[in-house]
């Protein structure tokens, strides 16, 4: 794997390596996407973050389904609270 450094792009290529490495632990894909946006968030919450996006009208953005998406990451890190 390569080593992130102090370069934007080695770090986000060190991410994303990882990022896909890990989704394949999860379901065996190697794929940059999840089917639904709700797939990425962690399986306790899931229903919670749906409820938020149907409920509070919360939009989400157009990459909201990417491994990397910020969105997806914000609920994962805010909902257990």
């Amino acid at each position: 794997m390569p080593q992130a450094g102090n370069d934007p792009q080695s770090f986000a290529d060190t991410l994303q390596s990882h990022l896909v490495e890990w989704r394949s632990g999860v379901d065996g894909s190697r794929r940059r996407d999840w089917d639904h946006w709700a797939d990425g968030i962690y399986p306790e919450y899931r229903g919670l973050a749906q409820a938020a996006v149907r409920d509070d009208e919360v939009r989400l953005h157009r990459y909201s389904s990417h491994l990397r998406s910020s969105q997806v990451f914000a609920f994962n890190l805010f909902l257990p609270f």
